[in-house]
């Protein structure tokens, strides 16, 4: 298996598959660019592997504007909702053991955003 470099970190195919994976399951860069302006996606090894992205706020008070999305042991995900602004982070939810039918439900839930029409 080859290894890729991220941001310091040694990421193996298998992990950067499962971030592409994470990714085409809540419709693809361009969608969640287009829709929520997501920004800054960042590939994890944690666990199974996983991604993180940044997103505009929405309107609901105390929304994120934060998400990281791993696979865990089980094959099911882990998703942290938080707040950056500035240099500081604020854990909003976490939330586990998520189907990948249920991602995009979730983060609508969580954010107040669509993505899609």
């Amino acid at each position: 298996m080859t290894n890729l470099r991220n941001r310091g970190y040694v990421l193996t195919e298998s992990s950067r598959d499962v971030a592409n994976i994470i990714i085409q399951q809540m419709g693809g860069t361009g969608r969640l660019n287009a829709m929520i302006g997501a920004k800054n996606f960042v590939f994890h090894h944690d666990l199974e592997g996983g991604v993180s992205f940044k997103f505009m706020k929405s309107s609901l008070k105390g929304a994120p504007n934060y998400i990281k999305i791993t696979l865990n042991g089980k094959d099911l995900y882990n998703l942290e909702f938080g707040y950056i602004r500035g240099s500081k982070y604020k854990v909003v939810k976490k939330i586990d053991d998520v189907f990948a039918e249920d991602l995009r439900p979730i983060f609508k839930r969580q954010t107040g955003l669509d993505l899609h029409l």
